[in-house]
C-alpha cells in the first residue's frame, strides 16, 4: 500500500511516496494477573499465548495486557483507556477477581464488543450468566483446541456485525428507553424483551435445581420433566405478553419473530419451544418464516 506525504517548499509543493506498513488492530486483555512468579501469573500467561494469541494473530490483531502496558503515566487510565478505545476486548472471568469485573463492566457501559472466557468448572455470576462465555481448560489438549476456535469464531461474528452488542447495561439502558417510548409498538416490545428475561431466570433456577419442579411456583410449573416446564414457561409468559397488547395482528407476528431469534441465544430446545409454539399461535404462509 502506497501513501504520499505533501511537503511543503519554497520551491512549490513535492511528493514523497513511501511504503505504508499495516497496522495491527489492538485487543485490551482483562485478567487476573497476580505477582510475577505466582500461579496467577503464570496461568494468565499461558492462556494468553496458547489460547488468546493464535485467533487474534489470525485476524490481525495485537493483544496487550495491563502489566504490558510500558508507557509512563497513570496505569488505571492507560488501562480504561485501552477499555475504551480498543475493537476488541477479552475478558478472562477465572476466580471471579474485581479487578476483572470492575474492567468488564466499564466496557459494558461502553457498549464496545467483548468476548468472555472463564477456567472450564467455575461458574458465572448472576448478572452476566446470559452472556455467551468461552469454557475452557488449558492443561487439556481438546478444550484449549475447542478455546482457539470458539475465539476465533466470536471474532469473526465481532468484524461481521460490530454494532450487535448485548451485555446486561445495554439492555437495560434500551429496555428504559422503549419503556418512556410515546412509541406503543416500541412499549409492547420492552415488555416482551421482560418477559423473556423472566424465562432466562426461570431456567437458571430450573438448571440449578435439576428440573426440580418445587423451584418454580405452581402456576407456572404443572409438569415434571424439564422441558414441558420450559414450554409452560413459555406459553404463558410470552404469549401473555404479546397478547395483552392491542397492537394489529401483523405486528404481533413481527414481536413472535423476534421473541423467537432473541431465543436462538438460548439452549436449542428453548428456540425449539418457542418457533413451535409461534409456529401454532398464528396462521401463516407457507413461505413465511422465523428466524
Amino acid at each position: 500500500m502506497i501513501c504520499f506525504n505533501i511537503i511543503a517548499t519554497f520551491g512549490g509543493v513535492r511528493f514523497m511516496a513511501e511504503k505504508l506498513l499495516p497496522k495491527h488492530k489492538q485487543c485490551f486483555v482483562i485478567a487476573p494477573i497476580g505477582e510475577e512468579g505466582s500461579d496467577t501469573r503464570k496461568r494468565s500467561d499461558q492462556i494468553l499465548e496458547h489460547i488468546i494469541l493464535p485467533p487474534l494473530q489470525q485476524y490481525g490483531y495485537e493483544a496487550t495486557r495491563a502489566d504490558q502496558i510500558d508507557k509512563p503515566g497513570m496505569i488505571t487510565s492507560q488501562v480504561i483507556n485501552r477499555i475504551i478505545e480498543d475493537p476488541l476486548v477479552i475478558a478472562d472471568l477465572t476466580d471471579h477477581n474485581p479487578n476483572v469485573f470492575y474492567e468488564l463492566a466499564i466496557r459494558h457501559a461502553a457498549k464496545l464488543p467483548v468476548i468472555q472466557i472463564i477456567k472450564k468448572g467455575q461458574s458465572l455470576p448472576f448478572d452476566i450468566s446470559d452472556s455467551r462465555t468461552i469454557f475452557i481448560d488449558h492443561h487439556c489438549l481438546d478444550s484449549a483446541r475447542d478455546g482457539r476456535e470458539s475465539l476465533a469464531a466470536q471474532i469473526r461474528a465481532i468484524e461481521e456485525d460490530p454494532e450487535d452488542i448485548e451485555s446486561p447495561i445495554t439492555t437495560s439502558i434500551d429496555l428504559q428507553r422503549l419503556r418512556q417510548s410515546d412509541n406503543p409498538e416500541e412499549r409492547t416490545l420492552a415488555d416482551i424483551v421482560s418477559d423473556i428475561s423472566e424465562i432466562k431466570s426461570a431456567l437458571r433456577s430450573l438448571k440449578a435445581s435439576g428440573g426440580n419442579r418445587s423451584t418454580l411456583s405452581d402456576d407456572i410449573c404443572t409438569d415434571t420433566s424439564t422441558n414441558d416446564a420450559i414450554r409452560h414457561l413459555i406459553m404463558n409468559d410470552v404469549e401473555r405478553a404479546v397478547m395483552k397488547s392491542e397492537l394489529p395482528e401483523e405486528l404481533r407476528r413481527d414481536y413472535w419473530k423476534f421473541a423467537v431469534q432473541k431465543a436462538n441465544r438460548n439452549p436449542p430446545f428453548l428456540a425449539q419451544s418457542l418457533d413451535e409454539f409461534a409456529k401454532n399461535w398464528h396462521p401463516r404462509n407457507d413461505d413465511e418464516k422465523t428466524s
